[in-house]
């Protein structure tokens, strides 16, 4: 007969050291984002014609881009607007969406009905389209690239929300609260939201990563963080010119953005696996 801990999947603790490590990751990247100033050995704006389109070496890790600015200093600096992008756009995202998701599943009728429709509208425009729409209106800049990643991304969180709320409000526990008395808020506020948290805790993990990847994209083609911040989708795009001549100007940003994406879809991974009972049990 099996024993509970000898029924976990096998691929559970393949991913347990992989989880680790991207912990261990994120936290470097986010050490990465409080201090760049102290690990970037140049400062990433300061412009040395002199020293453009420098191979890697010893005195330039990643090399220089075309206005021979150190790549790595500002692969580094990087970071910190990647990762302010990304933790500013999840969490507003999830606010704006959760809050809707919760006041359409606990309400029902025609605020389901209205809140619904018009998430319906948001999904049904591709993500980068409507992110495009919103940034060419409000002006190019990262401020509004960081709107509009949040208007395209609370969708996602109010219908994940609604549907837990929907199945959360009709289990015995929430129905002899409000059998004693307990008020709507209260209710809302400490049955329903605290057991609906860890699917959306998991759709955050894994959506900083796509939003990186997002931004990224939109920096690529000129509607984000503006020159000379070292955005590194604006890095790409001004590499792309060079790279017969120079692979490394826009290989490394590139490279970073991959490796940040695969970090939080690791961690994601594992957190959706470890809180889903189905996926640890035979």
């Amino acid at each position: 007969m099996l024993h509970h801990d000898d029924a976990v999947v096998p691929h559970q603790a393949i991913r347990r050291p992989l989880a680790v490590a991207g912990s261990i990751l994120i936290i470097l990247l986010c050490v990465l984002a409080l201090f760049p100033s102290a690990i970037a050995p140049y400062d990433p704006i300061k412009i040395e014609l002199s020293d453009r389109l420098q191979p890697p070496g010893s005195a330039n890790w990643f090399g220089t881009d075309s206005f021979g600015r150190d790549l790595f200093s500002r692969v580094i600096f990087g970071v910190r607007i990647s990762l302010l992008t990304s933790v500013t756009v999840v969490t507003g995202a999830a606010v704006v969406g959760t809050s809707l998701g919760v006041l359409s599943g606990y309400l029902g009728g025609w605020v389901d009905e209205v809140l619904m429709r018009v998430t319906d509208v948001f999904m049904a425009i591709p993500v980068i389209l409507l992110a495009m729409v919103v940034v060419v209106v409000l002006k190019p800049g990262l401020i509004n690239t960081m709107i509009a990643l949040i208007v395209v991304w609370w969708p996602v969180y109010a219908r994940l929300m609604r549907s837990q709320v929907i199945t959360i409000k009709e289990r015995p526990y929430v129905e002899a609260a409000v059998a004693f008395g307990a008020g709507s808020w209260k209710v809302t506020v400490r049955h329903i939201v605290p057991n609906a948290l860890a699917p959306i805790l998991v759709q955050c993990t894994m959506d900083m990563g796509y939003v990186v990847l997002t931004g990224a994209a939109l920096g690529f083609m000129g509607l984000g963080a503006q020159p000379p911040m070292p955005e590194w989708g604006k890095m790409i795009s001004s590499g792309r010119a060079y790279f017969l001549d120079a692979w490394w100007y826009p290989v490394f940003p590139g490279f970073a953005i991959a490796s940040t994406v695969m970090i939080f879809n690791l961690l994601g991974d594992y957190l959706r696996d470890w809180m889903d009972p189905k996926s640890r049990v035979i």
